[in-house]
């Protein structure tokens, strides 16, 4: 069958963690007064809670997305006993917001053109925020796709193969026509068990050999895919 759409997930594929941002919000912190390992060992606190809430699909709307982020600022500050001397919450929500702790992967936007220029159908398919376009078009990347699919406002989630019939459908495309590009392998397992070519990026760690057939080193391999 002819391949006609592209379904990404984001992080790990289209996006990866900045490390440098990070490193430059935990000294900002740090300089009100708590140790860079105090700060950390919160900053890593609140992101597990929040990535709770995503599992759970607890946050649906960006208002909801907004109200998370102002009382997660709110728990850090007070948690690192500097409320009353540090940044308020919303300064953390509007100069830290998350996406800004990524980056984009190596090749990605001329990958995107190219794909693009093929007249592909493009989407993301991500375990997120109900922000999944915002994150992406932080980065410069969100014109490059017509559908974005964010789990907390789909009420579903990967690897729930309901969460890849619903963006395919909404994709206007059959199953078997969309190539999936995800980074964990459960969930690019679900996506072949339902027909899709799917394919995980593994640009860290030794793969499965058995599996070797469905790996993309790099994110420019999938151009081969698609020629």
């Amino acid at each position: 069958m002819v391949i006609r759409g592209v379904l990404f997930d984001r992080d790990g594929v289209l996006l990866e963690p900045n490390d440098e941002t990070y490193d430059h919000f935990v000294h900002w912190l740090a300089s009100y007064g708590p140790t860079p390992n105090q700060v950390m060992r919160e900053v890593r606190r609140v992101s597990e809670k929040q990535l709770e809430k995503i599992r759970n699909l607890e946050i649906t709307t960006p208002e909801a997305e907004k109200q998370h982020w102002l009382e997660s600022a709110q728990s850090l500050l007070d948690n690192l006993d500097i409320s009353s001397k540090g940044p308020t919450p919303q300064e953390i929500a509007v100069l830290w917001p998350y996406y800004r702790f990524l980056k984009p992967v190596r090749g990605v936007a001329r990958v995107l053109r190219e794909l693009r220029s093929q007249g592909l159908v493009l989407g993301v398919l991500s375990n997120a925020l109900p922000s999944l376009r915002e994150s992406l078009a932080y980065h410069g990347l969100d014109l490059s796709f017509q559908h974005f699919f964010a789990s907390c406002r789909m009420g579903v989630a990967k690897p729930d193969p309901r969460a890849f019939e619903m963006a395919v459908a909404q994709m206007g495309l059959t199953l078997g026509e969309v190539i999936y590009v995800g980074d964990n392998p459960h969930h690019v397992e679900t996506a072949r068990r339902l027909g899709m070519p799917a394919y995980s990026m593994q640009s860290q760690g030794i793969p499965d050999p058995r599996n070797s057939l469905h790996l993309l080193w790099q994110l420019e391999d999938l151009l081969s895919l698609v020629s």
